[in-house]
């Protein structure tokens, strides 16, 4: 008898720990999603923040930029020891921004940031060269300054045409018949080599044999491969001048070789405006000219590019009337016509810059491409391509003259 109700207690017993398995299992099933459910939620929560604070930043710029076009400086009645939230600070002096002169038949613009990229597309719907001067920050009133004071200069032509591919009139010369028939032609970097070499390491005796062997007063070379630490070389009669190594990844990287005997300046400035895997810059300012080494990777981001590329062309061309000339591998095949080409040769043209190549700089056994140029508003005295350096890219050598 009593065993009987021991085997009913054990059943029931059984039953009641079965239906407690069973509500645990849903109670975790339940708990699972409130918990997806929370981190999904918690997730939205984070990007509508991050939203709300572009959009608010985006907001406060507006604004700004604003108050700068109309130069409405903020009149908020604060103490004399408080600074109002929104004034406009003025950080950038723009006095050493060159007043250019302009030719007949051409757009010379002055903007503040808000004109950025409006070379570009002004260029395309005019049949002029165009010169767009950014001078991120500025207000009405330095801008109208710069604008005020641009005057015409009848000694003052269009680029003429070069051959070796399309030519449209882009830079500012001076006529020759302008200048004193006693000026002296001295030559300040009289021949610039550019080349692409793939890794420069243990190369340095048949580079150095090369620039002596030819005469080289500057090269420009992109894809060194090398560190930081590693740009050491004992050249006799030159030294490197400026460089840009990648600090995470690995390859790439742009530097400029220079002659001992030349007066130079690192543009530092331009060298820092680099972005990793994207556009890889190295600059130096000679006595008559700007050299920019640009290296742009195969797949790299090209709005980003271009708008580094924009910001240093139009950086260069507003500060002075030195000629300016942008060497490297852009990876970008100007012997296609397509949409991107085009794009890429527009940026130049509308900041009065030429290519001197058209013509394959790289040649494989199916491809033949244009992917390496120099880019100048200067008049070479002579461009040619070669291919003397173990490189699997062919070389551009170029030289100037120049009035002393």
């Amino acid at each position: 008898m009593f065993s009987k109700e021991i085997e009913t207690i054990g059943q029931n017993y059984e039953a009641e720990i079965s239906k407690l398995n069973v509500q645990i299992s849903n109670l975790n099933h339940n708990l699972d999603e409130m918990s997806e459910k929370y981190n999904k939620a918690t997730k939205e929560i984070c990007e509508h923040e991050s939203a709300f604070d572009e959009l608010l930043q985006l907001s406060r710029y507006n604004e700004e930029r604003f108050n700068s076009l109309v130069n409405q400086e903020c009149q908020c009645s604060n103490s004399d020891h408080t600074k109002p939230s929104c004034e406009i600070s003025k950080e950038t002096d723009f006095s050493s921004v060159v007043n250019k002169p302009v030719p007949k038949d051409s757009i010379l613009m002055y903007s503040d940031e808000l004109g950025k990229n409006m070379g570009t597309r002004l260029y395309n719907v005019s049949d002029k060269p165009v010169c767009n001067i950014c001078m991120p920050g500025a207000a009405i009133g330095e801008i109208m300054d710069k604008v005020l004071n641009c005057t015409y200069d009848p000694a003052v032509r269009p680029h003429p045409p070069l051959q070796g591919g399309p030519r449209v009139p882009r830079t500012l010369l001076r006529d020759p018949q302008a200048a004193a028939p006693s000026s002296t032609l001295l030559c300040d970097a009289p021949r610039t080599f550019a080349s692409h070499l793939r890794g420069l390491l243990n190369k340095e005796l048949e580079l150095e044999l090369f620039l002596n062997n030819y005469n080289i007063d500057v090269i420009c070379i992109t894809e060194h491969w090398l560190k930081e630490y590693q740009i050491v070389f004992n050249f006799e009669k030159h030294q490197v001048a400026s460089s840009f190594s990648r600090k995470t990844a690995i390859h790439g990287g742009s530097l400029i070789i220079v002659k001992r005997d030349l007066k130079l300046k690192v543009r530092k400035d331009i060298v820092s405006l680099s972005i990793e895997r994207t556009i890889e810059l190295a600059c130096v300012e000679l006595t008559h000219c700007i050299i920019v080494s640009i290296y742009r990777p195969p797949g790299a981001c090209y709005e980003q590019f271009e708008s580094v590329l924009e910001e240093v062309i139009s950086k260069l061309t507003g500060e002075c009337n030195k000629d300016i000339m942008t060497s490297g591998d852009f990876n970008i095949n100007l012997l296609d016509n397509n949409i991107l080409s085009k794009i890429f040769l527009s940026l130049f043209k509308c900041c009065n810059l030429t290519n001197l190549f058209l013509e394959p700089t790289r040649i494989t056994n199916s491809t033949a491409t244009c992917i390496d140029n120099i880019f100048t508003d200067g008049t070479p005295s002579y461009s040619t391509i070669i291919n003397k350096l173990p490189s699997d890219h062919c070389g551009q050598l170029v030289g100037f003259n120049y009035n002393k």
